[in-house]
């Protein structure tokens, strides 16, 4: 969006040799909050691609991300509206983690993955075929 276009390219345009991204989620239930940024669709890329070229056009920086899942930590409210839970009957989505322990007193229990459920965490972060839509830099 174009909070993230200003925040980065102001960064870029003021001279630092590489700008990061901020978490950015490679899958709808890795993300912490509804409103996380994300690389899982292709007009997610597309979005993230529109700051790359302003990046690279205006300077001679280079832009990297960082990629995440948040696992048990996720479906939260933004910080500024109280980092509550966000149930899936309100939008939310079920968490998953390695073990079905919470995060912490007020977390959703997440689901523990099988060896399947974790084989796809770390093809989700393999596949990224949306980077290269994107021309990020570096992942």
């Amino acid at each position: 969006n174009d909070w993230h276009l200003v925040h980065l390219g102001s960064r870029a345009i003021g001279g630092a040799g590489l700008v990061i991204t901020e978490m950015t989620d490679v899958a709808a239930d890795g993300r912490i909050t509804t409103g996380c940024t994300g690389m899982y669709r292709t007009e997610h890329a597309l979005a993230w691609r529109r700051i790359v070229e302003f990046v690279h056009r205006h300077s001679r920086s280079r832009i990297g991300i960082q990629l995440a899942h948040a696992g048990r930590k996720g479906s939260r409210t933004e910080p500024w509206t109280g980092d509550l839970l966000v149930p899936p009957e309100r939008g939310g989505w079920k968490t998953v983690a390695p073990s079905a322990l919470a995060f912490s007193e007020g977390y959703d229990t997440p689901v523990a993955l099988t060896r399947e459920g974790v084989g796809r965490v770390v093809s989700d972060f393999r596949l990224l075929r949306c980077n290269k839509i994107s021309r990020i830099d570096s992942n």
